[in-house]
């Protein structure tokens, strides 16, 4: 299953709240971990919306706890401020699931809310030519949505630079606003304007994933 950044919150409230002196609770957080499911989408007015689904069937979790350590740290980063703040639109229990979906208003606000001195990650999304003013990462070989071997590297992607790129360093279900032209080898194309940033066989993330829409 795949993980949206949030999840990295939520398992380590997890973790407070099943204690850490107990095996079975321990193997249950792993199992935790494989019961996740992330999706992004983003928008043409530049906002990013994570939804996230996990498993939180087992006893031990506490939903009313969980919801007020993400109300409580959504709060912080806001800091007070209502323009331009990140929103909890949705936090539901149902059938053993929790179901939480957050608005960021722009990537630099979800890169600012999902990074941290101990967590480091890559998230952009604009123009080609913002990215490579942004000094993103742009020496990378894509492959095309509708055929894999019409493969463009830098100087064509530099061509480019109206299109717009999404660049992430974490696996996730991914909606974009565009038809989907070129993508890196870790991502595969499931709609126009859909994709999968594939996990490794260890369930972690296969360097930073590329969308060129």
């Amino acid at each position: 299953m795949k993980r949206g950044t949030i999840t990295a919150g939520i398992l380590c409230v997890c973790l407070l709240l099943a204690g850490c002196g107990s095996t079975a609770q321990s193997k249950g957080l792993k199992e935790e971990k494989e019961a996740v499911s992330a999706s992004l989408e983003v928008k043409k007015d530049g906002s990013i919306t994570e939804t996230i689904a996990e498993d939180f069937s087992a006893a031990y979790y506490d939903a009313e706890e969980l919801k007020n350590y993400i109300v409580s740290e959504v709060a912080r980063h806001n800091g007070g401020e209502e323009k331009d703040s990140i929103s909890i639109d949705r936090f539901e229990e149902k059938d053993g699931f929790i179901y939480v979906t957050m608005t960021y208003p722009s990537a630099e606000s979800f890169l600012s809310y999902n990074s941290s001195e101990y967590r480091d990650t890559v998230f952009f999304c604009g123009t080609v030519a913002e990215a490579y003013d942004a000094q993103m990462n742009l020496d990378v070989t894509l492959k095309g949505a509708k055929n894999e071997e019409d493969t463009v590297g830098k100087e064509e992607l530099l061509g480019m630079g109206d299109s717009h790129i999404f660049i992430s360093g974490e696996p996730a279900s991914v909606k974009v606003f565009g038809k989907i032209a070129y993508t890196s080898d870790n991502v595969s194309v499931t709609g126009k304007n859909r994709a999968e940033l594939l996990e490794n066989e260890e369930g972690k993330a296969q360097g930073s994933y590329y969308i060129v829409f």
